[in-house]
């Protein structure tokens, strides 16, 4: 524990060798303010981690629980085939992860405009090949960024002579 007895033992330590002297009451004092105020800042980063991750987790908790849009519902039989292939319960089970991918992944635009149609696409994108691993959902990923098009090896999408746009998609940092 960082602002147990040991820390404050160890800071005394710490401080005793420092100044190779017998430790004043105001040494201790101090030492005994500066635990304390280390604990009280470790404290608060520790609520401020838990409470993003809460706020977070909650959601994508009320994503996941809202209806499915009818227009994604009518939008995602025109334009994926894997989702016009599955029966109602998985078809459901579908809508779900897309709507927790949307909630949990900050989909970005880079030189291009992200509508809802985009936003579908990318997260069913990410769907299909981990449909049957239910509870998988990319926890390394937190941002999807779209290119207007294909782009090279140092991420440029301009085009002129000589230029060799060759990739279209790419996962990792």
């Amino acid at each position: 524990m960082l602002g147990g007895p040991n820390f404050v033992a160890v800071f005394h330590w710490v401080l005793g060798v420092l100044f190779r002297r017998r430790r004043s009451s105001q040494i201790n004092y101090m030492v005994n303010i500066a635990g304390f105020l280390v604990l009280g800042v470790a404290v608060f980063v520790a609520l401020g981690f838990a409470r993003s991750a809460t706020r977070k987790r909650r959601l994508v908790e009320e994503s996941v629980a809202a209806p499915f849009s009818v227009e994604w519902r009518e939008f995602l039989l025109v334009s994926v085939k894997f989702y016009e292939g599955l029966d109602a319960a998985d078809r459901k089970l579908f809508e779900k992860r897309v709507q927790m991918f949307l909630a949990a992944k900050d989909i970005r635009g880079i030189d291009t405009a992200i509508d809802d149609k985009i936003r579908l696409l990318v997260a069913s994108s990410a769907i299909i090949p981990t449909f049957a691993f239910s509870g998988y959902n990319y926890p390394g990923v937190q941002t999807v960024l779209v290119y207007p098009n294909s782009f090279d090896e140092d991420f440029q999408t301009k085009r002129y002579a000589g230029h060799k746009e060759f990739i279209t998609g790419i996962v990792g940092n």
